[in-house]
């Protein structure tokens, strides 16, 4: 939804002007409702990008001034969702039922309920009768069997318990690339967690040595509170500001031996009655002191437009609005738009952490193609109960990103999906299993796994057809975008096959 900037108002400097601006807001929005267009997609195609992505540097905080908040909440420090980290669960009450006693029967369904009397009430089902054996005398064969048995529960147990591991994503090479890198980033990640959450984890083999100098050279986009004479002070002091604060470091590299750049993302929950999350990404270059204990120097630097990232993210979007009640509002993978190019436009979307199940497309013979509109069972690693007393807070990202890859071996595609993490799970130092428990009916082909997403440049085009399978509109718009990017002259990159590397961005996605 697109409104005229004359109608949007983000600020006020009173609660009247806020609710004014509350009224208008919705009115607009009813009336957007009725008549947009709705972008089901986009095809995108990948181009070549060096390993620095680009980062314009935010204006001086006298060109830009701070709107006051909103809505003032206390300071206090904030729970993790009860998805990521388990809660235990309330006892169910039993129900009563309306009228039973006129039917002669009991108004507590449990009354008559015997929970050992439950739990074996099959097993004589399904025990077999077996004849007692008339010869002790043990055959080769006799032998073989239950060893058989015994290796292939082993294996079952070994496969299901590395399955259940946890993910740590400073082992990660391909985001954090050495180990100094991967230190200095976990501590931060640490530090960061003590101040925002009250239930923040302790890792016993890394304990906390790194610190800031009270000396610090700190230079940031962001608005400095009162006396925080360093980050940590300062996004202690923004907690009363918004409705929920994350922060997660997500990749690093060595500039020199003691100058780092490390990536982080923040998201915050906006404080008015819709509570659209905001997602900000960006790199600070620390300087270490030479015995590495303490930071000296810090430069942060914002991924994109700030002002724009921010409106086009406080905006209504579709979805959220059309979910409420139902789902919370999603927070959205920011891209950078660098050039429009007729029909497709080029964007720069920063590196991020993604869950990525795979699969191979067996489709029935007859039926149409349409696996790759949902996420496939073995994606998911746990229940979230979202309704009722017990129900458990979650946050839902946007957009899922769809790659249809062709087979050397088979005439079957393999489907591979990538959904962002959300950046409140990302603070966790470890990671729940991808895929904890294996779909057993899922083939043996299909994975889930967590991967880093470097930075990429990408030409973008909208799509409105049925989906990433539909056989006759995609294999066009992927001409079109093809021919289009090439009579300008951009460099594609090719898959192992030498073939364009193509992606679906399904934008009425949350996950």
């Amino acid at each position: 939804i697109r409104f005229p900037k004359s109608t949007i108002m983000v600020s006020s400097n009173s609660v009247a002007r806020h609710e004014r601006s509350r009224a208008l807001l919705m009115i607009h929005l009813l009336l957007a409702t009725m008549t947009f267009p709705i972008c089901q997609g986009w095809t995108t195609v990948t181009l070549p990008v060096g390993r620095h992505h680009h980062l314009q540097n935010y204006q001086s905080q006298q060109q830009q001034q701070q709107p006051p908040p909103l809505i003032v909440l206390s300071a206090v420090k904030q729970k993790r969702s009860s998805a990521a980290v388990p809660v235990a669960q309330k006892e169910d009450v039993p129900a009563n039922i309306a009228g039973s006693e006129f039917f002669g029967g009991n108004k507590e369904k449990e009354q008559f309920y015997d929970a050992e009397a439950e739990e074996t009430a099959g097993l004589a089902l399904l025990e077999e009768d077996t004849p007692p054996q008339e010869d002790a005398t043990v055959t080769p064969r006799d032998t073989a069997q239950p060893l058989a048995t015994v290796e292939s529960s082993h294996q079952q147990e070994t496969t299901a318990t590395a399955a259940a591991a946890p993910f740590d994503r400073f082992a990660s090479r391909e985001a954090f690339t050495s180990d100094e890198v991967a230190t200095v980033a976990r501590q931060l990640q640490m530090a960061l967690n003590q101040v925002l959450y009250d239930d923040a984890e302790e890792d016993n083999d890394n304990a906390m040595f790194l610190s800031y100098a009270s000396t610090l050279q700190w230079t940031s986009p962001f608005a400095k509170g009162e006396a925080a004479s360093n980050p940590l002070q300062a996004l202690e002091q923004a907690l009363p500001d918004y409705r929920r604060i994350d922060v997660a470091m997500t990749s690093g590299r060595v500039l020199s031996p003691n100058t780092l750049e490390l990536t982080w993302e923040i998201s915050v929950v906006w404080p008015t009655f819709w509570e659209p999350r905001v997602i900000l990404m960006g790199s600070s270059i620390i300087t270490l002191s030479d015995d590495h204990q303490q930071i000296t120097q810090q430069r942060d630097q914002i991924f994109g437009d700030q002002e724009a990232l921010v409106v086009d993210q406080l905006t209504p979007r579709f979805w959220d609005i059309y979910h409420i009640g139902m789902t919370p509002s999603a927070e959205q993978s920011p891209m950078c738009t660098i050039k429009k190019e007729g029909q497709f436009q080029i964007v720069e979307v920063p590196g991020r952490w993604m869950v990525t199940p795979t699969m191979v497309d067996t489709p029935e013979e007859g039926t149409q193609k349409c696996s790759a509109n949902v996420l496939p069972f073995h994606a998911f690693n746990c229940i979230i109960k979202t309704v009722g007393p017990t129900q458990q807070r979650y946050v839902p990202t946007t957009p899922l990103e769809i790659q249809i890859q062709s087979s050397t071996t088979t005439n079957n595609p393999t489907l591979q999906w990538q959904v962002p993490l959300s950046i409140e799970f990302q603070s966790q130092l470890q990671w729940p299993s991808a895929n904890p428990t294996p779909d057993e009916e899922a083939p043996a082909t299909s994975t889930t796994s967590y991967t880093w997403q470097p930075p990429r440049r990408l030409a973008v085009m909208e799509f409105g057809g049925e989906g990433p399978q539909d056989a006759t509109e995609i294999p066009a718009a992927r001409k079109r975008l093809y021919d289009a990017v090439t009579q300008k002259n951009y460099a594609i990159q090719f898959n192992d096959q030498e073939r364009p590397k193509f992606n679906f961005y399904k934008n009425a996605f949350k996950g």
